[in-house]
């Protein structure tokens, strides 16, 4: 057999192997494949983290790369001690390595995960590391050098992935322009306070417009977007037009991406836009009637925020950002209560909340019944909302 065809039937072998179990493991040499990518999906998108699993077999340096999909993990290589084994936790639900080692070390490099908040997933791969080998072989006075590959024996690795952590939304209010956060569900003060935007006349908001995991602040001006990237006074990272003055502003994750954008209500049209710049919307529809609260939320755990509607303490959810009957209604809070969903338990589902006076009431299902978590924060007339570091 041509040594190309034997090539050939080797990687067909090890793609095969690396598609059966799951995920994929790096070649180890960069002799062999130099520049190899792998990359791993989660199944449901529901879950919150991925894991890179590095190993150092042998004395030799590996380094790995991590990168996101789409850019949200900032590039940066990742080293492992020699004869050490490292993981590396990666917020998002896809994610890119490479891994480069020395010619004859057996590192390899898994990525694993899709753990979700409270559990610990184990995962086992059946891995396979290439070596190249030199065979030389002397006729007479000519001597020939043949590129051989050597295949080791499979080995089984279990890694035993720790639990994400929680990632329940946490309140905050809005008292003219100081924003106050607590770290937890509970009665007490502020655990982060600072200053953002103007006294009167702005809408604060708030959202994850990076991509990175964490809810920061956001402001409304006149049709005018000042967004912040941290929980902290400063200036804002990006700025631009959209919507109208009057509108009310929402925000939320339309497409899915891992990244929240404006939206805005006008009468009972929702215009949503996939993009924290200025232009037109992505998307529109009619949904509601005009005197409807509008309210945004995942409720049914899809990775897309879509509508809802609160009508005199009844909860219209939809679960596709389109025209049409509610996919889910129920009854929760009174008339006058102000209507605050979040993501209550870290499950990646939002559900209802409301704020009676400073009085929180928080459910952690889209149904009818008393709340699960109830405590007392802020002032009455502060504007309540949620963060997440």
């Amino acid at each position: 057999m041509q040594r190309s065809t034997r090539v050939r039937t080797l990687r067909a072998v090890c793609l095969a192997t690396m598609v059966a179990v799951g995920f994929v493991v790096m070649p180890a040499s960069q002799a062999v494949i130099p520049g190899v990518t792998v990359s791993h999906r989660c199944a449901t998108g529901a879950e919150t983290t991925n894991f890179v699993v590095i190993t150092n077999n042998t004395a030799t340096q590996a380094t790995g790369a991590i990168f996101g999909e789409p850019n949200a993990v900032p590039a940066g290589t990742y080293s492992v001690p020699p004869n050490n084994t490292a993981s590396f936790p990666i917020p998002l639900s896809f994610a890119v390595a490479r891994v480069t080692s020395t010619a004859g070390d057996s590192d390899f490099a898994i990525l694993v995960g899709c753990s979700t908040p409270g559990s610990t997933t184990t995962t086992s791969a059946t891995t396979t590391t290439t070596i190249p080998t030199t065979t030389t072989t002397a006729v007479g006075a000519t001597t020939t050098t043949l590129a051989t590959t050597t295949t080791l024996a499979t080995t089984t690795t279990t890694t035993t992935v720790p639990p994400a952590g929680p990632k329940q939304d946490r309140p905050l209010v809005v008292r003219g322009d100081t924003w106050f956060l607590r770290n937890s569900q509970t009665s007490g003060n502020a655990d982060t306070t600072f200053l953002y935007g103007n006294p009167s006349g702005d809408i604060p908001i708030t959202g994850d417009w990076d991509g990175n995991g964490s809810v920061t602040p956001g402001l409304v001006r006149n049709g005018t977007w000042f967004l912040r990237n941290a929980n902290s006074a400063g200036v804002a990272d990006v700025s631009f037009v959209y919507g109208n003055p009057g509108d009310v502003a929402i925000a939320g994750d339309w497409d899915g991406n891992g990244t929240v954008t404006p939206g805005v209500v006008r009468n009972s049209t929702w215009y949503l836009r996939n993009s924290n710049t200025q232009g037109v919307a992505d998307i529109t529809f009619i949904y509601g009637n005009p005197t409807d609260i509008p309210v945004v939320g995942d409720w049914d755990s899809s990775g897309s925020s879509t509508p809802g509607v609160v009508r005199s303490g009844t909860w219209y959810i939809r679960n596709s950002n389109t025209q049409g009957a509610a996919d889910g209604n129920f009854n929760y809070g009174n008339s006058g209560d102000r209507a605050l969903p979040g993501d209550w338990d870290g499950n990646d589902s939002e559900t209802p909340g409301v704020v009676r006076g400073n009085t929180w009431y928080l459910r952690n299902s889209n149904t009818s019944g008393v709340a699960d978590v109830t405590f007392n924060y802020g002032n009455a007339g502060d504007k309540p909302l949620t963060w997440r570091p």
